[in-house]
């Protein structure tokens, strides 16, 4: 560009969405000019030396590198003899990598979704204690026809007579997915239910569920 700054780079929109919506190390919140709230997440590793944990700010350098691991597309792997990575022709690293159990971007939104779960089913359940037999009041009676609904218009209807013994269930996943789809709608929210990981594993919750209650 004869700014001796080299080119600039032709805006991507769908490189800037799923650098925001896919899942990282770190929680990237929002972004002012030159000024970004992140918040750097734990980095959990069981490699050659047994378990490492440490914070993926360590990797906020030039090499994205840090203790003989190399942070490349938010995946972690081992560098090589040279200090670095190994490519292929298509530009993907071939090096080893660690077992990553790392608390991501998605697994904290997931925990908080799940602390949010807590403090609403636990305030309800003693409101019902409380005031049994009377009518709902506050969280109690915001709360109820989402209970109502799950319960009468999901379980009945498809379960049957033995519908209360699922309804726990159902409303667990109910709330989960609602409550993480509302979180997907606030800046710099992860996209937990747009995971493939995480969907799958509730799949196959529902199906070993159905099988073994089938099969019993």
């Amino acid at each position: 560009s004869g700014t001796g700054h080299g080119e600039e780079k032709e805006f991507s929109s769908d490189q800037m969405i799923m650098h925001h919506i896919s899942d990282a190390h770190e929680w990237h919140f929002v972004s002012f000019g030159h000024t970004h709230i992140v918040l750097p997440l734990p980095v959990i590793l069981i490699g050659d030396n047994g378990l490492e944990i440490f914070s993926s700010s360590k990797f906020h350098n030039d090499e994205h590198k840090y203790n003989n691991y190399i942070l490349f597309h938010e995946k972690i792997y081992k560098a090589n003899a040279a200090g670095g990575l190994d490519l292929d022709e298509h530009g993907h690293p071939t090096n080893a990598k660690p077992l990553d159990i790392s608390i991501t971007k998605n697994v904290a939104s997931m925990l908080v979704a799940v602390t949010i779960m807590c403090l609403i089913f636990i305030s309800v359940a003693k409101a019902y204690r409380k005031r049994e037999g009377q009518a709902p009041s506050g969280l109690q009676n915001a709360m109820e026809p989402l209970i109502m609904f799950v319960r009468d218009e999901i379980a009945r209807p498809n379960i049957g007579e033995k519908a209360y013994k699922y309804t726990p269930y159902l409303l667990t996943i109910f709330f989960f997915i609602w409550i993480n789809n509302l979180l997907g709608l606030l800046p710099g929210a992860a996209n937990v239910t747009g995971n493939i990981a995480v969907t799958a594993l509730l799949s196959v919750l529902t199906l070993l569920i159905t099988n073994f209650s089938g099969n019993k």
